[in-house]
């Protein structure tokens, strides 16, 4: 549900598995990819620059296979994914459309479905109140720590082809409803 089976990421994995009996077999996998990396001369087009927003997956995985005969196999796990600050930042007051805001680089490099989104450019005009802005960022409204449970059985008495039964729960622990 959260990574398709042929998502490759670039970053650092340490992985380890032991045999414990005939066949079971426990596994530990951590790693940190990165997701974005912002420009460290943001924004380009004026002298004051911004901090670097770099943005970062963080995680672990522990969980187990265990053989129970030649032909059916159960794997369970526990995961802990950390998306270190991917969540859109709301600017400081920003006076002209022109002018980037200090938060422009935390929007995601492209937006898809599924998610909520928030406004990130804080413009406010004195002399006309009423004015909204004409350019508009937008940035994921909630942080990501997600906490996902997965299962999977496969059988494979008719080799060489398998039947698998998959399943997962995922719960993101930074979301919070009522948060504005």
């Amino acid at each position: 549900m959260i990574w398709s089976d042929d998502v490759g990421f670039d970053g650092a994995v340490v992985q380890a598995k032991y045999k414990v009996t005939d066949g079971v077999t426990p596994f530990f996998v951590a790693g940190g990819f990165p997701v974005f990396n912002t420009d460290l001369n943001f924004s380009s087009t004026q002298a004051a620059k911004f901090s670097s927003e770099d943005k970062y997956l963080l995680g672990t995985q522990l969980g187990t296979n265990w053989a129970i005969n030649k032909d059916f196999s159960v794997k369970v796990a526990a995961a802990y994914y950390y998306f270190d600050n991917i969540e859109g930042k709301v600017s400081d007051p920003i006076t002209s459309d022109s002018l980037p805001g200090d938060t422009d680089d935390s929007r995601p490099a492209f937006a898809q479905n599924g998610n909520t989104y928030i406004a990130l450019r804080d413009y406010q005009d004195p002399t006309d109140p009423t004015h909204a802005a004409t350019s508009q960022y937008f940035g994921l409204a909630s942080p990501f720590h997600e906490v996902a449970l997965t299962g999977q059985a496969d059988y494979s008495g008719f080799d060489p082809f398998h039947i698998w039964l998959t399943g997962e729960f995922v719960k993101n622990l930074a979301f919070d409803r009522n948060a504005s």
